[in-house]
Parts: structure tokens; sequence; C-alpha cells
């Protein structure tokens, strides 16, 4: 079941053109521009060079898992739109750090985040760094196009 989940989050992200995460109560992709990313001869690449088609790291993600909506931030009325940089392991694809370029105005959202990046993986020896834009709302409808990405508590 666990592997039907994970085919299931590559096809959604086959799909969607430039990243953005958001998270409501699940997380989704939808166009943004803000994603950039530096590949592993350290050459930049902004998701808006690549319109009408998804940015090549989006394409080199082999697992992705949407960040978890805290419930009490919900309860709370929390959203916020924050940066946060993924820095790989060149050899393994392996998020090894994840550091906010700006938060979201909440700790929790923003631990959200992190907690759901870290556990990325993209495939190895393409990519040194990417950056993600990553956005919670409330009672919003989604943008045209945004995808669904299970978050880790509806993954188990």
């Amino acid at each position: 079941m666990r592997r039907n989940a994970l085919v299931i989050i590559a096809v959604v992200l086959a799909m969607s053109l430039s990243p953005m995460v958001h998270a409501q109560g699940a997380a989704y992709l939808s166009g943004s521009g803000r994603s950039y990313a530096i590949d592993a001869q350290g050459k930049g690449h902004n998701a808006s060079d690549y319109p009408g088609q998804k940015p090549p790291w989006m394409s080199d993600l082999t697992f992705v898992i949407g960040p978890a909506y805290p419930y009490r931030a919900r309860n709370v009325g929390h959203q916020g739109a924050g940066l946060f940089q993924l820095i790989l392991d060149l050899q393994k694809g392996s998020v090894v750090r994840v550091q906010m370029v700006q938060g979201t105005g909440f700790q929790s959202l923003d631990d959200a985040a992190i907690d759901a990046l870290r556990q990325w993986r993209f495939k190895p020896n393409k990519w040194k760094e990417v950056y993600m834009p990553v956005s919670f709302t409330l009672g919003k409808p989604l943008r045209a196009g945004a995808k669904r990405i299970p978050s880790n508590l509806e993954m188990q």
C-alpha cells in the first residue's frame, strides 16, 4: 500500500508545472515561480525559466511528502507562506539540511514544513540545493491546477 502511495505521489509531481507546496490539512503543488535550484555544476535555475513545463529538479524527485498542517495552528487560524532551502547530499540525493530563508510567521508551520522537506529525495548527482516555497492556507480555494500530496499523517 505504501509503495502505491509513493507511485501516486510521483504521478502527481509529474503533472505539476512549477512547484509551490500548499498545506490545507494536507499539501498541494501549484504554480509559483519562486522555486529555485542549483545543479551539480553550480549553475542556478529558476522555475520561471521553464514556462509551461515542470522545472527539472521536480522531475528528479524520487520521494516527496507534504507537510502536515498542525491541528493547533489550523484551530487558531494560523496561515503563512515561507521559503526553505534544501541542502542536498550530491552523491545520495538526500536532504542533509533544511534552512528557513523566509519563515511563515509561525514556528509550528515552519517546523511542519521543515519536517516534511527533510524527507524529500532527489536523483543522485543532479542537484546541490533547492529552494522551495511553502504556503499554509485555510478556507481559500486552491489555484487552478493545484495538486494534492498526502501529508505524512495520511501515509501511515
